[in-house]
């Protein structure tokens, strides 16, 4: 029985997970996040809230925009039986400044594009694996600090039929 699953995380994540952003420009960053996913659509039908996370590489073109890219893993639980879906995500984004970039919180705005793997596991039988494009936008608050920072972020990740909201907060890392 196939099942219909969402992108997250991200993405791209992205997808998707989420972005940060560094005040420097021309410089790489490191990236990780964790939080919570919101089904929606037909996946909200059958599936409950779950967990995401990501981790990823940046780099800052300017002092208003980054591009990068992702790995995303997450799962949820099924509303009605033991079942559960897994999603593994990869992709690559970009983001950009609407606020003041050498401010002390900064706002941004991001979008994906990427490759998601949900993978449908029953409580009884064979498991079900579909990968499928996925497409990711949304936004956040970074809190720079020096070449560090902390960020949180929200981000509707679409694949398909269905698409799922994920809200995560991470850090960021000067390379």
């Amino acid at each position: 029985m196939r099942r219909p699953f969402p992108a997250l995380l991200l993405f791209v994540v992205l997808v998707g997970s989420v972005h940060p952003m560094q005040a420097q420009a021309k410089s790489a960053y490191f990236f990780g996040s964790a939080g919570v996913t919101l089904p929606m659509g037909d996946y909200g039908d059958y599936a409950k809230g779950g967990w995401i996370g990501n981790a990823g590489v940046g780099y800052n073109i300017s002092d208003r925009a980054n591009f990068g890219a992702e790995v995303m893993y997450g799962s949820n639980k099924h509303k009605s039986s033991d079942d559960r879906t897994d999603l593994l995500g990869v992709g690559g984004f970009l983001d950009y400044t609407v606020g003041n970039p050498k401010g002390k919180i900064v706002p941004y705005l991001l979008g994906g594009l990427g490759v998601l793997n949900q993978k449908f596991k029953p409580a009884t039988g064979n498991s079900e694996s579909e990968s499928k494009l996925m497409i990711s936008g949304g936004g956040g608050l970074y809190f720079p600090m020096g070449t560090a920072g902390l960020y949180l972020e929200s981000r509707y990740i679409k694949r398909g039929d269905t698409g799922f909201l994920g809200i995560a907060g991470g850090f960021t890392v000067g390379l």
